[in-house]
């Protein structure tokens, strides 16, 4: 997620929690603790976003809150829900621990125009 801009990870050792919010490919708002629940709120192209994670250390939960509705696949590592104007464009999950490329998640869509 670097490579987005977000801050290094270094201190979650891979079990700690981490939410963002990304905007074009590009982090704009996040939040990570190593033993805490963690929030980013946000209203791109005018939808409500709520991303919350537990992580491994904390409650073990992802919560990806769109409009209201829960989409998150709520499954190990990465939780991702993409959205373009108007529209839910992906839902997916990146299981980091079980590959460690998972760490710079690729959105196959995200590149294509709206």
């Amino acid at each position: 997620m670097n490579s987005r801009g977000a801050a290094p990870l270094d201190g979650l050792a891979g079990r700690g929690a981490y939410a963002a919010l990304l905007v074009d490919g590009r982090v704009i708002k996040e939040a990570a603790s190593p033993d805490q629940e963690v929030a980013v709120e946000g209203r791109p192209f005018d939808i409500d976003v709520r991303a919350v994670s537990g992580g491994a250390n904390v409650s073990n939960t992802s919560a990806l809150f769109v409009n209201g509705a829960n989409l998150s696949p709520d499954g190990r590592g990465f939780n991702v829900v993409e959205l373009r104007p108007g529209r839910i464009a992906d839902v997916k999950n990146f299981d980091t621990y079980a590959d460690a490329a998972a760490s710079e998640p690729s959105i196959a869509g995200r590149n294509d125009p709206d």
